[in-house]
């Protein structure tokens, strides 16, 4: 399964909240890391568009390719029954045993050492995988390096402070909750943020009230209200629906156009009367792309 949709809504253009529309600090060293960052995330965005999108009835649904293989070639699989049988000759007992590999060498990594923005011991936030699909953790960085582990959306990886810039993707060293070293593309890790309630403001652009006919719906309606038409995002069902005393979904959105802000997460509630579901609240975490400060809000 895919790990995310790409999703151009044509609604009105994306408004940041307060609470990100925060001065960047007068760092000169880190402009063109930041306009690697912001670039990487648009054209991951742009590259994931053939094979996702919103199925008939308007609800997020997920393709099926992995998620860190939306921006370079897939890796192949020959069909094991076209290829011809091998013939082994059986080992002669007289000859000295073969030698062993050496596992110890070196192996050069692909793309060029960056100064990315997550340090050693970094926590970072897996995002944009959907909730029946899971991260590769791969032995090197790019999708031509094998699969070490594979985690899943909302855990917590550890950065080591390495990182590698490749064509189109940047990848971040991480360590996994089981303890296994890797590399992940870093669109798809975050350094979680601030939650705050955007209810009331959704509400004033939607013109006081929102409400659709399902808690899918009304998510993506929600969706829409973050989306710039002219900055493709990436939008992933990380918590599918489910219902108690409200309807609730969670829907990452990566790739608002913000030099400090990845995307964000979104909590959505809704409120079932007469077979409509209307917006009850929707919980908002910013999801950050070079750190966060002491109050957990976005450098």
């Amino acid at each position: 399964m895919i790990a995310g949709i790409l999703v151009a809504f044509g609604m009105p253009r994306f408004q940041r909240l307060p609470q990100f529309n925060r001065p960047m600090p007068p760092s000169c060293r880190r402009i063109g890391q930041l306009l690697v960052m912001v670039g990487l995330l648009v054209v991951a965005g742009c590259s994931a568009g053939d094979s996702e999108g919103l199925n008939d009835s308007g609800n997020i649904e997920a393709g099926g390719t992995d998620p860190d293989q939306s921006e370079e070639a897939d890796e192949g699989s020959e069909d094991q029954d076209s290829q011809p049988a091998s013939t082994v000759a059986e080992p002669d007992d007289d000859l000295p045993d073969a030698e062993e590999p050496d596992d110890s060498a070196d192996v050069p990594l692909a793309g060029e050492e960056f100064d990315g923005f997550a340090n050693e011991g970094d926590q970072l936030l897996v995002v944009a995988v959907a909730h029946d699909d899971t991260l590769n953790v791969r032995a090197g960085p790019g999708v031509d390096s094998n699969v070490v582990d594979i985690v899943e959306t909302s855990t917590v990886v550890v950065a080591s402070g390495s990182a590698r810039l490749l064509p189109q993707s940047l990848w971040y060293e991480i360590t996994t909750p089981d303890d296994v070293s890797g590399w992940v593309n870093s669109k798809f890790v975050a350094f979680e943020g601030v939650t705050n309630d955007a209810t009331s403001l959704i509400l004033e652009r939607a013109g006081g009230s929102m409400s659709a006919d399902s808690i899918e719906e009304l998510g993506e309606m929600v969706v829409a209200d973050y989306v710039d038409p002219d900055i493709p995002a990436l939008v992933a069902l990380v918590e599918p629906a489910a219902s108690a005393d409200l309807d609730t979904i969670m829907i990452d959105v990566i790739g608002l156009g913000d030099d400090a802000l990845a995307g964000v997460r979104l909590h959505i509630f809704g409120q079932v009367e007469g077979g409509t579901v209307s917006l009850k609240s929707v919980e908002e975490t910013a999801l950050c792309l070079r750190g966060v400060t002491a109050e957990s809000l976005c450098l």
